[in-house]
């Protein structure tokens, strides 16, 4: 579990509106706040395992503790037309993984590492 503050989730809260297309503020210092964070779970957590499943873009930054294990990014935020600028910004990290799954097709995008679609039936 990563641990911030509250201008962290401010900023994560920023990132997950801006993926999905919605006109947001982004400032340096944002992207900043995200990194110092980032920096600090690094350090802080002790990742181990096979298999690393991360989840969503507040958690993307662990990739930086890989070694010789696959990581997996899920994510069910629809990044299908973002804030360019946020996703250029994430996929310095994405393109890391070893794969990615969305929780819908029309979710994802074109990456350069392989992708899982979920697709799940209607119930009723």
């Amino acid at each position: 579990m990563i641990k911030g503050g509250e201008q962290f989730y401010e900023v994560t809260k920023k990132f997950h509106n801006a993926l999905h297309g919605r006109p947001e503020e982004i400032s340096e210092r944002d992207f900043d706040v995200f990194m110092e964070t980032s920096r600090e779970n690094i350090e802080g957590i002790n990742i181990y395992g096979d298999i690393v499943f991360i989840h969503d873009p507040q958690p993307i930054a662990l990739i930086k503790k890989k070694a010789g294990n696959k990581w997996i990014w899920r994510c069910h935020v629809d990044v299908s037309d973002p804030n360019l600028r946020v996703w250029g910004f994430l996929m310095d990290f994405l393109t890391q993984y070893d794969s990615a799954v969305f929780s819908a097709p029309g979710f994802s995008r074109p990456l350069p590492i392989r992708q899982f679609l979920i697709s799940l039936p209607l119930t009723r």
